[in-house]
């Protein structure tokens, strides 16, 4: 038995390095426009991307979808779950039902689920404030026209979170879908 999985753990280290070789070579795509560049910046799943857990948070400042502003700097001693999506996303409208719960269930613990909507490309207010409505979100969701902070916060896939302690500190951070129960467990460990 253990020589059936060393050897199967062998094929898939041989499979994962072929494909790595693969990729490395491969022509470069000649990308044209922005959302064939969101596309390929989707295809990254390198698990280094973004910034590093134990870096300060960069600060922001963005206007929401709500009229209002929200700065970084004004959730100082609040533990903050920073998301950044788009509702042309599929794993980001999957996991958004999910963060709202816990949003609902953590809001009054002095901790805030934000999410960056990434509204330039081929995301518009209008779909952004349309999404938000249908899924009845009502936690703050700033708007990144101009991708400033997308690129601050080095954000290539989506969604990609952040999760931030008291002090402004990335404790941890997901790249790719969360679930409620993800969200939960995470944001229990710097609470």
């Amino acid at each position: 038995m253990k020589k059936i999985v060393i050897v199967f753990v062998f094929l898939l280290l041989i499979m994962a390095a072929i494909d790595r070789w693969v990729m490395k070579n491969k022509e470069p795509e000649k990308v044209t426009n922005i959302d064939q560049q969101v596309e390929l910046v989707q295809t990254i799943t390198e698990p280094n991307v973004g910034l590093a857990i134990g870096e300060q948070a960069p600060e922001f400042s963005l206007e929401t979808l709500d009229g209002g502003n929200l700065s970084l700097q004004d959730l100082k001693g609040k533990v903050v779950l920073l998301n950044f999506w788009a509702s042309w996303c599929p794993p980001c409208r999957e996991e958004m039902p999910d963060m709202q719960k816990v949003y609902e269930q953590y809001k009054d613990e002095n901790i805030e689920i934000v999410a960056v909507n990434m509204t330039y490309g081929r995301e518009t207010v209008e779909q952004a404030k349309n999404f938000q409505e249908q899924l009845n979100l009502t936690f703050p969701i700033p708007l990144d026209k101009k991708a400033e902070v997308t690129k601050l916060y080095q954000i290539i896939p989506i969604p990609t979170s952040y999760f931030i302690d008291r002090d402004g500190i990335i404790r941890d951070k997901q790249i790719g879908l969360m679930t409620e129960e993800m969200m939960i467990e995470k944001l229990e460990k710097i609470k």
